[in-house]
Formats: structure tokens, C-alpha cells, sequence
């Protein structure tokens, strides 16, 4: 996939209320972990401060775009998504259909058409029919499951192919049931992230994958919607969250801050809101054309 020039100024152009903004190339660079992590409310908290110093405020929709670094990287142009819920015990009996419901519209809403301002040299982000796929490994997970473990479980699943062929312009998402904790590179769910993102080689393709340990924390959890379970209450902040930095930068190197090394949703991680026209729960998303955090679509609100 191409890049941009190295030299390439930042593009902004408003048409409408559409803002297309293509970032000023860069080498492909990455962080130091191999993941990006949904943080915990106390892990958000102590790294709001120096996102807020290293950015202005918003001073109005397309008139200083910006906030995130474009380090040269592909994004996922028009993403599809499949779901692995492994194990049968210690799931909340509505989780699963509240996840697939999700799943089925999210592609198209507002609060997806944030991320249509994200691109690369081979174009924007696109509206995307995610589908609501959704499939069970009946084999318990470990009591501890580390990242290698959640790339073996994919790989065995594919080869079964519960999960069909890999396709890299799927995001696999791994659901692990409650009781389960998720490590990785040194970090625990429940204690330094809710959920995260990576990808691996499979062949020569590039898969993209989430994790989403169970929300049975206070420090993982949102508001509680009535007649809900409070995981299925608060995981499609997760997916929400995890769908759009996977699609703006599934490699690790394309649309993050180079100051503080977060990503878009990062930016505005555990600023919720329950959308009254699908009840889902959300958290904000950062858009270049507000430079700021906003509920849905390009400009806001």
C-alpha cells in the first residue's frame, strides 16, 4: 500500500461538512509495545494531563485541524469484523446479542463517520458494513490468557475455520468470558487496560486483531443501562473505541500523537455517552477537522 511523500504539507479541505484531512508523511514509525490498549479509568486519568498540555483547545470544525500525527501507515479503508467468544461459561446470557447488534450497524452510524476524515495515499476511511458475525470456541480459555495465547486461539481457528480464511481486511475481536485474566507485554486487564489491539503475520497478511477481557471491574465499566447486564452495558464502549483505532491505524503506524503516543480514541477515552436513537453506550472520538473530541459524524456534536 502507498505512502505519502515524506515532504507532503497536511491537506485540509472542507467541503460541506465533510473535512478531509491527510496528514503530513512520515516514516513509519511505532511505539514501543506491539499493542495499544484501551486504558482503565485510573490509567486514563493520569495520562489526560499531558494530552490536554500538548494540545490547543478547539477553536472551530476545520479551521486548525489536528490533534494526531500521521506516521505513514495504511488504515483499514472499508473494514469487516468477526467475533470469537471463547469458552461457554461466564458470559451474561445478553452480552453476546448486544455485541452483534452492535456490530450490525456500527459501520454506518455517526459515531463511525468520525473516522472518514482518517486516510492514507490510497484514500479515506469508508463506511463499512461490519456485520454482526459471531462465533463460539466451546474450549475454556486458561484462567491467564497472554497475547500469544489470543494469536494461537485465532490461528486454531482459523485452520478449523470457525473463523473462515484470514482476511486482512477483517478485525478479529477475541470476547474472553468472566473470571479470565488478559496479560500482555507486562500489563493486566482490570489494571492497566479494559481491551487492546494488535496484529500478527499469518502467511504474509497482516491480521488484525482485538481482546476484550470481561468488564467485571469498576475501573472497566460505564454507566448501567436499564434492563442490561453492567458488561453488556459497557463493552461496546470497547468496541466502539477498539473498531476505530484498529481501522486509523491497524499497524501501529499510521494516526497517533507523537507527544504522548495515543491514538484517536485515546484522546478522549472514558468521555461516555449513550446514543438515544440506537441506546448504546459510546465514548467520544477525536476528529482533526474539530481538533477535539466529539459524539459523532465529522464536526460534532
Amino acid at each position: 500500500m502507498g505512502l505519502f511523500d515524506d515532504n507532503r504539507a497536511t491537506i485540509a479541505s472542507v467541503v460541506g461538512t465533510a473535512v478531509i484531512v491527510l496528514g503530513a508523511g512520515r516514516s513509519a514509525a511505532q511505539p514501543a509495545d506491539p499493542i495499544r490498549i484501551f486504558p482503565t479509568r485510573a490509567v486514563a486519568a493520569a495520562r489526560q494531563p499531558a494530552a490536554t498540555q500538548a494540545n490547543p483547545a478547539p477553536v472551530g470544525c476545520g479551521v486548525t485541524p489536528g490533534g494526531l500525527d500521521y506516521h505513514g501507515g495504511p488504515v483499514m479503508h472499508k473494514a469487516r469484523h468477526r467475533s470469537l467468544w471463547w469458552g461457554t461459561d461466564g458470559f451474561d446470557v445478553d452480552i453476546q446479542k448486544h455485541v452483534a447488534k452492535f456490530f450490525a450497524h456500527f459501520g454506518r452510524s455517526g459515531e463511525y463517520e468520525t473516522i472518514t476524515q482518517y486516510g492514507d495515499a490510497e484514500g479515506l476511511v469508508q463506511a463499512a458494513h461490519l456485520s454482526g458475525s459471531r462465533k463460539v470456541d466451546p474450549s475454556p480459555p486458561p484462567s491467564i490468557v497472554s497475547d500469544l495465547d489470543v494469536q494461537a486461539e485465532l490461528r486454531a481457528n482459523f485452520d478449523n475455520r470457525r473463523l473462515g480464511r484470514p482476511n486482512e481486511s477483517t478485525l478479529y475481536y477475541v470476547f474472553l468470558p468472566n473470571g479470565v485474566t488478559s496479560t500482555a507485554y507486562g500489563m493486566t486487564s482490570c489494571v492497566e487496560y479494559c481491551a487492546y489491539h494488535s496484529y500478527f503475520d499469518l502467511d504474509g497478511m497482516a491480521i488484525k486483531y482485538a481482546v476484550v477481557p470481561y468488564p467485571s471491574c469498576w475501573g472497566c465499566q460505564g454507566y448501567q443501562l436499564p434492563d442490561m447486564s453492567a458488561a453488556a452495558s459497557s463493552v461496546t464502549i470497547f468496541t466502539a473505541h477498539e473498531t476505530r483505532e484498529a481501522v486509523t491505524d491497524p499497524l501501529l503506524n499510521a494516526w497517533w500523537d507523537s507527544a504522548t503516543g495515543m491514538e484517536a480514541d485515546d484522546r478522549c477515552a472514558w468521555q461516555l455517552f449513550v446514543d438515544p436513537d440506537d441506546g448504546m453506550q459510546y465514548q467520544l472520538e477525536w476528529s482533526l477537522a474539530a481538533n477535539g473530541c466529539v459524539q459523532k459524524g465529522i464536526c460534532g456534536p
